[in-house]
C-alpha cells in the first residue's frame, strides 16, 4: 500500500514538473515573439524615417541645383552658389546618405490606388475560393523582400503587429495578412482593408486581444507613405462562411479586422471607419 502511494506520489510530482516546463516554455516562445515583433516594427519605422530624410535631401539637393542653375544665369556670369549640389545628377541614384537598398514608394503607393480603383469594378469576380490568400502585390519590385506593408496599431488593446500581404497560414503566423482582393491601406471612398490574424495560436500572442475592441477605440495603419486612423464602429460575430465583411461599401472607407472565436467556430468582425 505504502509503495503504491509513493508511485502515485511520483507520478504527480513528475505531472506538475512537466507541467511548470511546458509553461516556461511557452511563455519563453510568447516573450521571443513579442521582441521578434518589436524588433521588426521599430526596423519598419527606422526605414520609414530614412526614406522621409532622404526624400528632404532630393528635395534641398533639387533646390539647390536650381539655385545654381539661375546664378549662372544672372548676367551670362557666374554667381556664387552651391553649384557642386546645383549639378548633382539625381538620376544616378547615388548620393550620400542613401539607403543600402531601394524602396521605391511612390511606385508602391501609384501602384496601390490602380489597384484599389480596379476593385471597385471587380472584387465580386476576383475575390472567390482562397484568392485571398495570395500577396495583392509582389512587394520585392519596389525593393522589399520581407512582404511587410506595414503595421497595425490599437492603443486600447496594445495591439502593434506588422501586415503581410496574403492571408495564409505562413503570414498569420507572423502578423496580421491582408487579404487579396481587398482594398490596400491608401485611403479613399469606396475601400475596405480587411486583416486576418490568429487568436489563441500557442506561443504567439496575434489578434487575441482584438476581442477586446469597442466602438470608439481607435485603430491606426502604418505604411511606407503615411498612417490612417480609424474609429471602431461596429463589433459582430459572424459565420466563418459569412464573406460579406469583404466587400467594399459605396462611399465608406473602411478597415476591417477579422479574427476567429469559439475555437474557429465563429469569427469576430471588428469594422472601422475613417
Amino acid at each position: 500500500m505504502k509503495k503504491k502511494k509513493r508511485i502515485i506520489k511520483w507520478i504527480a510530482l513528475g505531472v506538475v514538473l512537466t507541467g511548470i516546463v511546458a509553461l516556461v516554455v511557452v511563455a519563453g516562445m510568447y516573450s521571443y515573439h513579442h521582441a521578434q515583433t518589436e524588433d521588426i516594427i521599430s526596423n519598419f519605422k527606422q526605414t520609414v524615417e530614412q526614406l522621409q530624410e532622404d526624400d528632404g535631401e532630393q528635395e534641398d539637393r533639387s533646390a539647390g541645383k536650381q539655385t545654381g542653375q539661375e546664378g549662372q544665369q544672372q548676367d551670362g556670369n557666374s554667381v556664387p552658389g552651391d553649384n557642386n549640389r546645383g549639378n548633382y545628377d539625381w538620376s544616378d541614384g547615388d548620393y550620400s546618405g542613401r539607403l543600402n537598398y531601394q524602396i521605391d514608394k511612390e511606385a508602391l503607393r501609384r501602384d496601390s490606388l490602380q489597384y484599389n480603383e480596379s476593385l471597385k469594378q471587380n472584387q465580386n469576380l476576383l475575390l472567390k475560393g482562397t484568392n485571398y490568400t495570395y500577396a495583392a502585390l509582389d512587394l520585392t519590385k519596389y525593393g522589399i523582400y520581407d512582404n511587410i506593408y506595414g503595421y497595425v496599431s490599437a492603443p486600447s488593446i496594445g495591439l502593434e503587429l506588422p501586415i503581410y500581404l496574403g492571408a495564409n497560414d505562413t503570414t498569420m503566423s507572423l502578423g496580421a495578412g491582408h487579404l487579396c482582393f481587398t482594398s490596400l491601406p491608401t485611403g479613399g471612398e469606396d475601400t475596405n482593408v480587411v486583416l486576418a490574424g490568429h487568436t489563441g495560436y500557442i506561443g504567439r500572442w496575434l489578434f487575441d486581444s482584438v476581442v477586446n475592441l469597442n466602438a470608439g477605440d481607435t485603430v491606426e495603419v502604418s505604411t511606407y507613405f503615411g498612417s490612417l486612423k480609424y474609429k471602431v464602429t461596429k463589433v459582430m460575430d459572424k459565420s466563418p462562411k459569412d464573406g460579406d465583411i469583404m466587400f467594399i461599401e459605396k462611399g465608406k472607407d473602411k478597415l476591417t479586422l477579422v479574427t476567429c472565436i469559439q475555437g474557429g467556430a465563429a469569427r469576430r468582425v471588428v469594422v472601422c471607419e475613417r
